[in-house]
């Protein structure tokens, strides 16, 4: 499971949408969609901080297994 899976697990549980994630991470929709369609295993450190930090959870929950 890649980082984008993850994110969608997450935003799932908290029943939130990429579209609220992006506001609140200041990540664009477009970058967002693109990690979670992707299941991209490989996100810059600096945004995976912005994600998780929007998230409310630790950047270890966002990285693959």
């Amino acid at each position: 499971m890649g980082v984008g899976a993850k994110i969608k697990e997450i935003l799932k549980q908290q029943k939130k949408t990429i579209k609220q994630l992006s506001e609140e991470s200041g990540i664009s929709k477009n970058t967002l969609y693109s990690i979670t369609k992707r299941d991209s295993t490989y996100v810059t450190y600096p945004v995976l901080e912005q994600i998780a930090a929007a998230l409310h959870v630790s950047v270890d929950e966002l990285t693959p297994d």
